[in-house]
């Protein structure tokens, strides 16, 4: 998908998440299940594949960027309630980092538009002023320990 591609209607970006990975037993977990009753137990890593294919179809067909929270989860089973998937096999806090960061990395790598600010500062400025500007770590330092430099006054 190019970069900065909107949904022209509504103006709006679609990011979808496919499945997140499943850990050892968690297929064959029957200690969850529905509201009914019913053990959610016909799951297998085969569906769950051909689900995330189908995920990524779609995000490919309508436009819309793919957040791969599979892939991000897959090589971590320290990162659900359960590692072992024989009980709780959603996300602990740090598999919820993990998806939030890779929903993060989809949207900075894709969207150039989410850096027109710090472009335009950098343009302004001639130097990024996350690294450069009054408030970074270098200004501080110098502030600090050399009051009376004038190199303080490239940063203001």
């Amino acid at each position: 998908m190019p970069s900065n591609q909107h949904d022209n209607k509504t103006n709006s970006l679609i990011v979808l998440l496919n499945t997140y990975f499943i850990p050892g037993k968690g297929y064959r977990n029957q200690t969850g299940g529905t509201l009914a009753g019913e053990v959610w137990n016909r799951g297998t890593s085969e569906i769950q594949l051909r689900y995330n294919q189908a995920i990524q179809k779609t995000a490919q067909k309508n436009g819309c960027l793919l957040a791969d929270v599979h892939e991000a989860q897959k090589d971590a089973n320290w990162t659900f309630c359960s590692p072992s998937g024989e009980e709780d096999i959603h996300a602990n806090d740090l598999g919820h980092q993990l998806i939030a960061n890779k929903i993060f990395e989809t949207l900075a790598t894709q969207c150039s538009c989410l850096s027109i600010k710090s472009l335009r500062d950098r343009e302004e400025t001639g130097k990024s002023p996350w690294r450069n500007g009054p408030r970074s770590l270098e200004a501080s330092l110098i502030r600090d320990f050399y009051p009376d430099s004038s190199y303080i006054n490239q940063y203001t």
